[in-house]
This record gives structure tokens, C-alpha cells and sequence, in this order.
């Protein structure tokens, strides 16, 4: 499954559409999770070049395929290369996110974000990096949820930066940090809402 993931060092997305693959966490010695399977799922990006007919598909086929899972655990990659000024790739997300879950407030204490082709003496200072960018908003930002992502992102990065080196560092640590059960959206039929990109709204 995973010859049908593609990754590089751009800042534009490689994913075109949802690929699943299934991860036996038994067999990677991951025994400390109650779960037996997972099935990690590579999404596409939104807003990529692929016009807005690419995102509406992405937003219905995407939400579909989320609706039909038993649980569902939102992990999100954050590439050093696509931040932008102020975090506001960040922004855009949560914007995209909102569509996606709408009640997402009630719900971000099952998300995950993982920081990608960030260089090794950048990774200390992340959580510095979000809380400044957090602190700086406040008087100006009138996005909400752009500004409950950014908190839940500081919360999450205070103790703990996932930031793995995938060369060298244990997967079996990363996948007990992801596949915990005890941080699963369960009612996924409920939760997320199929949705437009703002840039397809207006196209």
C-alpha cells in the first residue's frame, strides 16, 4: 500500500486522492495499544493547484470515506517548508478544518500534529514559534478557530514535539503516540461535514 504514497520536498501537496493503508500494530510490536489494527489514511491537500473541481471531489470523497469509519483520530502534518509568515498556513487550515468539523472546538483534543522537514535546530524552538504567533494575534485576530487551533497546537507542543526523524527514531513510539483509542473521534457519521475550500466557494 504504501507505493501509492508519495512525498517530497515541495511545499505542494503529492496526495491527489485518499489512500488507506492498513498497519498491523501487533506485528510492529506496538502491544501496550488496545487496538489490533489501524488503518492510516494519506489525504490530499487542500487548495493545491488542481483547480476547484479537484477540491469539491476531494471535500465530498474525503468526508465520505471519514463517515464510514468506526473512529477516526484528525492527524495533522505541518511542513517547516509551508508555514508561511506568521504561521498562516495555519490559518487556512483551520479554515478548512471548521468546514470539515464544524463543533471542532469539541473536538480538538483528538488531534495530533506532526512537524515535517523541519531542520534539527529548528525543532526546539516549535512550541516557542506557535505560542508567540498565539500571543501576537490576540488583539487583532477575529478568527476563532484559527485561534483554538493555534492554543490546542501550544498545549500539545509543550511537553511533546512530534517531530520525528522517520530515518531513525521508533515507529512503534510514534504509532502508540497516534493510535491511543482514548483520543478517537467516535461518532465520525456525525462529526464531519462534507465542505468547500473558500477558493472553490468563490471560484
Amino acid at each position: 500500500a504504501l507505493n501509492n504514497v508519495t512525498c517530497s520536498a515541495s511545499a505542494e501537496s503529492e496526495t491527489k486522492y485518499i489512500t488507506a493503508v492498513p498497519i498491523d500494530l501487533k506485528k510492529l510490536g506496538v502491544l501496550s495499544i488496545k487496538l489490533d489494527n489501524v488503518v492510516l489514511c494519506d489525504t490530499p491537500g487542500f487548495e493545491d493547484t488542481g483547480g476547484p473541481e479537484v477540491d469539491v471531489a476531494n471535500g465530498i470523497g474525503i468526508i465520505k470515506a471519514l463517515q464510514m469509519c468506526k473512529s477516526v483520530k484528525p492527524v495533522v502534518l505541518l511542513s517547516y517548508t509551508a508555514l508561511g509568515n506568521k504561521m498562516c498556513y495555519v490559518r487556512e487550515l483551520a479554515r478548512t478544518l471548521v468546514r470539515i468539523i464544524p463543533s471542532i472546538q469539541d473536538h480538538l483534543s483528538a488531534f495530533a500534529y506532526v512537524f515535517t522537514k523541519f531542520p534539527d535546530n529548528q525543532k526546539q524552538s516549535i512550541h516557542a514559534l506557535v505560542e508567540d504567533t498565539y500571543n501576537n494575534i490576540q488583539k487583532e485576530e477575529k478568527d476563532e478557530g484559527y485561534k483554538a487551533l493555534l492554543e490546542n497546537i501550544a498545549d500539545q507542543t509543550e511537553k511533546n514535539v512530534l517531530a520525528p526523524d522517520l530515518l531513525n527514531d521508533s515507529r512503534q513510539e510514534l504509532l502508540k503516540k497516534l493510535a491511543n483509542p482514548r483520543n478517537f473521534i467516535e461518532d465520525p457519521s456525525e462529526v464531519f461535514q462534507p465542505f468547500l475550500t473558500e477558493k472553490s466557494t468563490s471560484a
